[in-house]
């Protein structure tokens, strides 16, 4: 038996999606290995969520792992290894109407229970209460409204 070596990570540049246990990311994720070059495969069901790699080995991916692409293969990386080895900032979460990302704290809950940002509430007020789209116009993702005469 060996012992540990003492490594250094090589800076590389990494894509990476974290599943999160609903169909919405793991139809994003599937949707990005697809449109990937060259593609990743996978297998998905309602609950589990498997990486198929270039070896030929399935990869199971839990339901808050990291699906990681790495010189163009794909890989399974569990959250705590994910969060120990790259450093990625404040945590996101996913607007639930324009998929965009924002600081958990920036959604609120939707009139449908989705966590919308503030620019998607906005729309959604806008087009309940005044059907006209002169009365009101927004810019996706600011915090303005211009009124328009």
């Amino acid at each position: 038996m060996s012992d540990p070596a003492q490594t250094r990570l090589v800076p590389a540049p990494i894509e990476a999606i974290q599943r999160d246990g609903t169909l919405v990311r793991d139809l994003r994720i599937a949707d990005w290995m697809q449109r990937s070059r060259p593609h990743g495969e996978y297998r998905g069901s309602a609950e589990d969520f498997r990486i198929t790699s270039t070896n030929g080995r399935v990869l199971p991916v839990g339901p808050s792992d990291w699906v990681v692409r790495i010189g163009g293969q794909f890989y399974s990386c569990p959250s705590p290894l994910f969060h120990a080895l790259i450093n990625i900032g404040p945590p996101t979460s996913l607007c639930g109407e324009c998929q965009d990302t924002f600081r958990p704290a920036d959604l609120v809950p939707g009139p449908d229970g989705l966590e919308l940002c503030t620019d998607c509430i906005l729309e959604i007020k806008l087009s309940r209460n005044d059907p006209d789209p002169k009365v009101a116009r927004t810019t996706r993702h600011s915090d303005q409204v211009e009124h328009q005469p």
